[in-house]
């Protein structure tokens, strides 16, 4: 490890004492409050608490204590509006205005060792890259285009016009960018890593979503675009920035508001993070999701921030709780032990970003093919190889709990290895949100292999298979107990994200893999049907041969001895394709319809060698499916095709109807039909008047439903009916509108008909049609009518669920509420319009809800439609305080079928916006202002806002006086409104340049000119000290291998100072040192502390046999470098090994000797030689002159200061010595 990764970790230890410190002194109990724990497990959910005083004890409810009332009131609204729990209210914040925020002070346990961020390679790292313009290879995007943005902002960011200003009192904050150094203006390599690996993280947490998180800064910024702004606690002035002993920072449940511009953006502390890359992710996420709406999640036991559990692969916790040094976190609702809260984190954010498309198939025919490299290699980029995912191949998104993503492959006889992996960080914790399992089927839909492991998040199908296709399915899972006592694991719930397939087959070369087809039919309910329609999906690994599909692939078997061919309708795409989609046709048993004679169970065979693919291969014969003939009895039918013979009443008519336009031109399945008036409108104050069929009997029905072809307009206020008869004089309703219905084409529509005339001799139906005394339309048009009995179908209306909060924040224009229209086959999403849901309330209210839109595209068997609610006199206020009524009007709502809802009361909401309280002048903050700076400026912080807030019912007048010269406060006078706040802006006046260092005090004091209110004071003071001077001291390494321009010297505090490394010659540039890492040159810094500059210089040499060219110069050589160095000096050697050595080559005397002097007494050898600095000698000795030569024990890199070795006489037998040198910079020998 690096002295500088050590210096690294040693920072972040003491950064996460020093924090634990922090929270143990200022959110932590004590004596004085231990007598009242905060209840933390009690949770406060919208539309279940009033009162600001059934909170806890706790920070939240002391400021909330100290607001002015109408703040208040906002407050306690904004609070109504999400669910939070009792352990949360030490963290929630409130400004002066009411707005709610959360201020994150993470306890932060250092990293382990083995967690820690790998250093940059040398060979990989990145060259300094500047941070404006936002260099290009740092702009990341996960869905590019995506309607939802979050943009993690690492170029610093002037943020005004904000809460956050208002709340600091400061116009501007000028937030530094992201620096891991004293370097604001480039990103280091370690930084650039830095950025790649927070996006990579935060991605991986919206991944399931349709949001693009992107560090590039969006051209606009919308109600949808949350802003993560990754920076230092204080500003480029030194100014501490909001909350600013926090890790994170963000106001709640504001994305896409109206006023969601006022709270941008989430401010994220890198410097109180350690800046660990993946605390920076964690925090980044933590803060997007308290913008979305999500709450802390904590433990019962009083802990508000989750650090999680477990170890391992598998060691979790919950993004919004403080998932630090774990493996796996992952968005929660409490699915853990001791949760305080089941807020359910995917809800709520799906309801603001929506979720994002599915990306695979789930089924067989839809699977996804993998895609082969080399033959047999199934590979996928990454975000780390390819961040724009250019390449789609072998990876997606798991985005819900109940997506299975089907991938199909081809493998010949042999081995095969399949690993589906969730996204994993290079370094650091893994953090991947989504754990795998994986399954295997053969063709015929066969499971074979399951694989889950327990203790990892990736998972592996290892196996021998024979030659042919089968299917890959990957689906989330969960792991351990999180439940237990002593928790391990998670819930699937949160396991959702990205992953990425990998692996190998045996080479199918050669391989033919048969076709699969998969059928796709319907039932027969409807009488007449002349053919039953068949589609079958043929796919396969190469193409399907589109010239095998026709006539009598399939064969059908039945009731009564039916065994029938089909018949080839269609064939799509027409051209050989690895999918092709056929489309046949069968006949009825008596060739002309579908009738009761044929109703039961009918079996669908695929034939052998019918269908077969590019490759030789053939659809296996087998059963492909069935279907069930239901056809009901026909009792009565009119198809218009011929005058049925009703009898109608004045202007009810038979025939070809003649409007000019807006209505039908010919019948739904003919030209005749029967209406009302076929050229015209019908009157005005028209009585009820009928079309009548003529009797028919139902002898023999168990039920009956009426069907019929339907183009009906009507007006608010005109009736139209149907009515069932079994004499012709007591008529029963069976379906009747009064409100406007609107038809532009023919849909048939099906009514169930009641009990008293099932099975009655002689039955008859009439509509009629009656109007009011203002408008008309066009009225009934009717075809292909029928009586049916003994059939399957749906009679019921869709079923509405409303959900609809209260109010309770003063000045709301609109109210949304959301119903979930559920019907047995389908809800019809034409009828949904903004005359279904009819609003009541106090004071007369009586209003449309408005219709927003629904989430579903067309007809859907569950469709969830948006209405918004209008606000009396356009906001809602106290005098607008009651219960409101929803009802769901009849007929409002249809299914396919044509079943209308009846008139239903949905549910009800209260309006409760607080009133005004008693009249009073507010001013925030209580605190006073403080300013500080040299002698003659600038002062900072450079002003401070005061907010002054009318909470009464009447207006008044303020006045704001100064006992100083120095000081004054803008503006000096003025009008609030009831319920009005306005800023006041104290500053230094131009006498403060003149005061003499010292500190100096004064008052502003507020005064309600309007009313006999005590003048409210707030103490100022202003620090004058002599202009603080830094010292920099610039040092070179070597001295004489440089120098540094300009060399050090006192600065002022706040100066920039360019200082540039100047090589001497035969010399180059290599880093900065001391406080200050970086290999940018020249380089500007940023002087607001003493520190030290050191310039580090290395020898230029050269290529081959690296020698100094300053040493080659000192010789006389200046050119040619690579020659000299070879050649031979006067002592004989070749110029590097007199380098080498620290010979002079120009000296014949000077050589590398080593002289052997014995010392008969002591009978020994003492070997000297002439050591030269910096070099380092090794003595080595042999039995014979050729070797081989061993090290002399301990005499191995001996420095300058050894000149003589004693070694023992050998008495035996001779030995030689050898001196080797080398450089003590580990150079060669």
């Amino acid at each position: 490890m690096s002295r500088q990764h050590r210096s690294f970790n040693q920072s972040q230890l003491r950064w996460g004492l020093w924090m634990l410190l922090l929270a143990m002194g200022c959110g932590g109990f004590s004596p004085a409050n231990a007598a009242v724990p905060l209840p933390a497990a009690q949770q406060f959910v919208p539309g279940q608490w009033r009162s600001w005083e059934e909170l806890p004890e706790s920070r939240l409810r002391a400021s909330l204590a100290r607001l002015a009332p109408e703040a208040r009131q906002r407050a306690v609204a904004w609070l109504q509006s999400f669910q939070f729990t009792g352990a949360d209210c030490d963290s929630l914040e409130v400004d002066a205005d009411g707005g709610v925020f959360y201020r994150c002070r993470f306890v932060v346990t250092p990293m382990p060792a083995s967690a820690a961020p790998a250093e940059p390679s040398p060979g990989t790292a990145q060259a300094p890259l500047p941070v404006s313009p936002f260099p290009d290879s740092l702009k990341f995007h996960s869905r590019p285009g995506a309607p939802n943005v979050i943009f993690l902002n690492f170029a610093g960011e002037t943020v005004t016009n904000t809460q956050w200003n208002t709340d600091l009192g400061r116009a501007v904050i000028p937030a530094l960018p992201f620096s891991m150094d004293a370097d604001f203006t480039t990103f280091s390599d370690s930084e650039q890593a830095v950025i790649r690996a927070v996006w990579q993280r935060v991605a991986e947490d919206y991944a399931p979503f349709d949001v693009d998180v992107t560090t590039e800064r969006p051209a606009v910024f919308n109600n949808r675009t949350a802003m993560v702004l990754i920076t230092r606690n204080t500003d480029a002035n030194g100014d501490p920035n909001p909350s600013s002993d926090a890790g994170g920072v963000s106001y709640v449940n504001v994305f896409g508001t109206l006023f969601y511009a006022r709270y941008r953006p989430c401010w994220v502390y890198a410097n109180n993070l350690g800046f660990v890359e993946s605390y920076i992710a964690e925090a980044s996420s933590h803060e997007a999701g308290h913008n979305l709406g999500l709450s802390h999640d904590g433990r019962t036991d009083g802990v508000e921030y989750y650090a999680g559990h477990g170890s391992g692969d598998i060691s979790w916790a919950p993004i919004m709780g403080a998932g630090y040094n774990r493996n796996v976190t992952q968005w929660s609702k409490g699915e853990y032990y001791l949760a305080n809260n089941t807020q359910d984190d995917l809800a709520v954010i799906a309801s603001k970003l929506t979720y994002r498309p599915d990306d695979h198939g789930q089924t067989p025919a839809t699977a996804t093919a993998l895609v082969l490299t080399g033959g047999t290699n199934i590979v996928s980029t990454t975000p780390l190889t390819d961040p724009a995912n250019t390449n789609r191949a072998n990876k997606g998104v798991i985005e819900k709990n109940d997506d299975a993503d089907w991938f199909s492959l081809v493998t010949g006889t042999g081995p095969v290895r399949l690993t589906v992996w969730p996204w994993v960080m290079p370094s650091g914790t893994r953090g991947g949100n989504l754990d795998l399992a994986v399954e295997l089927y053969d063709s015929a839909g066969n499971l074979l292999l399951t694989n889950n492991p327990p203790d990892t998040t990736s998972a592996t199908i290892s196996t021998q298979l024979q030659a042919g296709m089968y299917f890959l399915v990957v689906r989330n899972s969960g792991a351990g107990d999180p439940f237990a006592p002593v928790p391990s694991g998670y819930s699937a719930y949160g396991s959702l994200g990205q992953y990425f397939i990998e692996g190998w087959v045996t080479d199918p070369s050669g391989v033919v893999v048969p076709p699969v087809a998969e059928l796709t039919v319907a039932d027969i309910t409807e009488p007449g049907q002349a053919r039953q329609l068949l589609t079958v999906v043929y796919s396969d690994n190469a193409a399907i041969q589109v010239s095998t599909v026709g006539d009598g692939d399939l064969w059908v078997t039945g009731p009564n001895g039916y065994a029938q061919p089909v018949r080839l309708e269609s064939v799509n795409p027409v051209t050989n394709a690895a999918s092709v989609t056929a489309v046949y046709s069968l006949p009825p048993p008596n060739g002309l319809a579908w009738s009761v004679a044929d109703n039961g169970t009918y079996e669908v065979w695929m034939v052998g060698g019918a269908v077969g693919d590019i490759e030789g291969g053939w659809v296996s014969a087998g059963l492909l499916g069935r279907f069930t003939v239901a056809v009901p009895i026909v009792y009565y039918e009119a198809r218009m095709d011929e005058d049925p013979g009703w009898t109608l009443d004045p202007l009810w008519q038979y025939g070809v109807p003649a409007y000019s336009s807006g209505g039908p031109t010919g019948g739904a399945t003919g030209s005749r039909i029967i209406g009302y008036n076929l050229s015209g409108n019908y009157e005005n104050n028209l009585p009820m008047r009928y079309a009548t069929t003529p009797p028919f009997s139902t002898v023999g029905a168990t039920s009956l439903s009426l069907r019929f072809q339907r183009w009906l307009r009507l007006r608010r206020g005109d009736s139209a009916v149907i009515e069932v008869s079994t004499n012709g004089t007591d008529w029963i309703r069976v379906w009747s509108a009064n409100g406007a219905v609107t038809d532009n084409a023919w849909r048939q529509v099906q009514y169930e008909l009641p009990a008293p005339v099932v099975g009655a001799r002689a039955v008859q139906v009439r509509w009629g049609l009656g109007s009011n005394p203002s408008q008309s339309d066009l009225g009934w048009h009717l075809d292909d009518v029928q009586v049916l009995g003994q059939g399957v179908w749906d009679q019921a209306p869709p079923r509405p669920v409303l959900r609809v909060s209260d109010i309770t924040l003063a000045g709301t224009i609109t109210h949304s509420c959301t119903v979930e229209f559920e019907d047995e086959t389908a809800v019809r999403l034409a009828s949904l319009d903004s005359a279904d849901l009819w609003i009541t309330g106090p004071n007369g209210y009586a209003e449309w809800a408005a219709f927003v839109g629904a989430d579903a595209p067309m007809d859907a068997a569950r469709i969830t439609a948006t209405y918004s609610i209008p606000a009396p006199n356009g906001a809602w206020e106290p005098e607008h305080n009651g219960i409101y009524t929803v009802t769901l009007v009849a007929g409002a709502v249809e299914d396919v079928w044509g079943h209308a809802t009846p008139e239903t009361v949905l549910g009800t909401f209260e309006v409760r916006v607080a009133a005004p309280e008693s009249p009073t002048l507010a001013v925030f903050p209580e605190e006073g202002w403080a300013a500080g700076g040299p002698q003659g400026g600038p002062f900072t912080p450079a002003e401070a806002v005061y907010v002054v807030t009318n909470s009464g019912n009447a207006s008044l007048r303020f006045a704001v006086e100064s006992d100083a010269a120095w000081l004054q406060a803008l503006p000096h006078e003025a009008d609030l409104a009831p319920g009005e706040s306005r800023l006041v802006q104290a500053t230094l006046t131009p006498e403060a340049a003149g005061l003499a260092p010292g500190i100096y005090t004064a008052t502003l004091s507020f005064q309600n000119l309007s009313a006999s209110q005590s003048p409210i004071p707030r103490p100022v003071s202003l620090e004058v000290r002599a202009p603080r001077q830094f010292l920099v001291q610039v040092t070179s390494e070597p001295p004489d291998w440089g120098e540094v321009q300009p060399g050090g010297g006192t600065f002022t505090e706040g100066a920039f100072v360019t200082f540039q490394a100047v090589p001497r010659n035969w010399f180059a540039f290599a880093e900065w040192g001391g406080d200050v890492r970086a290999t940018t040159n020249p380089i500007t810094l940023v002087v607001t502390q003493d520190m030290t500059l050191v310039a580090r210089f290395v020898e230029l040499t050269t290529t081959n046999h690296p020698t100094p060219l300053w040493w080659l110069a000192a010789l006389g050589y200046t050119n040619d470098f690579e020659t000299a160095v070879e050649s031979t000096g006067a002592n004989g050697l070749p110029l590097w090994q007199s380098y080498i050595a620290g010979l002079d080559p120009s000296d014949p005397a000077s050589q590398l000797r080593l002289e052997i002097r014995p010392e008969l007494e002591s009978a020994t050898l003492r070997l000297e030689w002439d050591p030269q600095p910096g070099r380092l000698y090794t003595l080595w000795e042999a039995e014979s002159p050729d070797g081989p030569y061993a090290r002399v024990s301990g005499a191995v890199d001996l420095d300058s200061s050894v000149r003589t070795w004693t070694v023992p006489l050998g008495v035996s037998r001779a030995r030689y010595y050898r001196l080797s040198v080398r450089l003590d910079s580990g150079g060669g020998s």
